[in-house]
């Protein structure tokens, strides 16, 4: 990967940088969001891995939304009354959400970095075309794409068939097919600036392909949203909310009551009262005994 950088500062040092090291630039940033997305989720599974008994089961109760909050308490009941130990349920159930999400999502993380590894292997290996003219380095790039997106897409149809991810059933998002790049010479009378837009195209679907399938099969593997890891708080502070709102419209002049008014009235005369007896009057009578002693410390002096 070093020696590959290299290639892509020298060819921006030179010269203004091809269109092909642009396009390799989108790659390489594609697939390290989608990495950067699978290790946001590990960590978060991780430290549901790593969490003590306690946690694990506050997890499988609370963090999981109100349905699955429904059939843990449901499980937990049926368990108490045939006897059965609710907390080792739970547990059980713990270790098995979080081994397959981390098992899932480590087998994609290094799928892609397997890719992304191949990638600067290949730049590697073809430097010297990629920083040539601009159609010998678009060239260079599609028969490079063509071997990468291959490999890649073996690699990931193979893990679907054996179902080592998990893999959702969904026709439309569990089949990955890259589309093949064209591979005409540079030098042919078939290549064109035409036909080079069109696999610039084509490059950029196979990524839209590749983001999709990773979204569509990650679904049910990546890290809650704070919206159901946070569904009780959530919840409780939105009854609270909505209590208080009820209790103050009931004794507001809109419900025709006037203890809201009375209230108001009743804290001004309080803070009143409070300011002229701890406050107002203090401070005169502190005024009034520092003049009382200043003058007599003044008319002593003087006489």
């Amino acid at each position: 990967p070093c020696r590959a950088g290299f290639c892509w500062s020298s060819a921006a040092v030179s010269g203004e940088m091809p269109k092909a090291f642009a396009i390799l630039e989108d790659i390489v940033q594609h697939t390290l969001s989608d990495l950067h997305s699978i290790q946001k989720s590990l960590l978060y599974w991780k430290s549901k891995a790593e969490g003590t008994n306690s946690h694990k089961m506050y997890f499988m109760m609370f963090e999981r939304g109100p349905r699955a909050f429904l059939e843990a308490t449901c499980q937990t009941l049926t368990r108490l009354r045939s006897n059965g130990s609710p907390s080792e349920y739970l547990l059980g159930s713990a270790s098995d959400i979080v081994s397959v999400k981390l098992a899932v999502l480590t087998n994609m993380q290094h799928r892609l970095a397997a890719f992304l590894a191949e990638v600067y292997s290949e730049v590697d290996k073809c430097r010297e075309g990629l920083t040539e003219s601009s159609d010998k380095s678009l060239h260079t790039l599609f028969l490079i794409l063509n071997t990468v997106f291959p490999k890649l897409e073996v690699s990931l149809t193979n893990a679907s068939e054996g179902q080592t991810l998990s893999f959702t059933h969904d026709e439309n998002s569990s089949q990955l097919i890259f589309e093949r790049l064209p591979e005409v010479d540079v030098e042919s009378p078939q290549w064109s600036e035409a036909l080079a837009t069109d696999a610039i195209s084509l490059i950029y679907q196979n990524l839209q392909k590749l983001d999709s399938f990773i979204s569509s099969q990650l679904s049910s593997h990546k890290k809650p949203r704070n919206m159901t890891i946070y569904w009780l708080p959530y919840t409780c502070g939105a009854i609270g909310l909505s209590a208080c709102s009820l209790w103050l419209l009931r004794h507001s002049s809109l419900m025709g009551s006037s203890d809201m008014d009375n209230w108001i009235q009743d804290a001004k005369e309080s803070v009143a009262g409070f300011w002229d007896e701890h406050v107002e009057r203090p401070v005169r009578h502190f005024l009034y005994m520092s003049s009382t002693i200043i003058y007599f410390i003044w008319h002593s002096s003087v006489s």
